[in-house]
This record gives structure tokens, sequence and C-alpha cells, in this order.
């Protein structure tokens, strides 16, 4: 009986992970940070005054929109409330000089 030599299949083990992580490193990545679309955002989920469901409030920081959302459970789904400016509301609220 021959006597197989484990050397010539881990040679060439190493050959194919050493092209894949070739590949792997060579391929272009995408940010999200770099698209001029995305937004920086903060979500809160809180309570809504006489709604039986939780709302969830997202605030997109570079454009200053607030929008709410409400949960309905027999959907299962979030329904648009409101939107607003919270730059247009600031202004609104500070003193004038």
């Amino acid at each position: 009986m021959k006597k197989r030599n484990p050397i010539g299949g881990l040679i060439a083990l190493n050959i194919v992970l050493l092209a894949v992580l070739a590949l792997v490193q060579l391929a272009p990545t995408v940010r999200a940070e770099e698209s001029s679309t995305a937004g920086d955002y903060v979500i809160v989920g809180g309570s809504l005054n006489g709604a039986t469901s939780n709302a969830v409030y997202v605030l997109d920081q570079r454009s200053g929109a607030l929008l709410s959302f409400l949960y309905d459970r027999s959907t299962k789904r979030l329904n648009g409330i409101a939107v607003r400016s919270v730059v247009n509301d600031g202004k609104r609220a500070s003193p004038s000089r």
C-alpha cells in the first residue's frame, strides 16, 4: 500500500485560502457614509396619548425632519402619523432679537 502524504493537500488548501483572501481584500467596498442620500437617524420608541399601541419617532438629523409612526397590532404595520420640521419649530420657539 502506498502511504499518502498530507503535505501536498495542505499546500493546495493554503493556496486556495490565499486566493480567497486576496479576492476579499481586493473587492470594492461600499460605505453608507459616502452616500449623499444617507442620513443620521435617531429612532425612539414611546407611547402616544390616547393610543392603545406604541409609537416610533424617527429624527433625520441632516434634514431636521421628525417622523412619527403608530404601530397597528391588527395589521402588524407602522402607520405614519405626522412629519414635523424640527428646524422650523426651533426657529419659532427661539426668542427674536
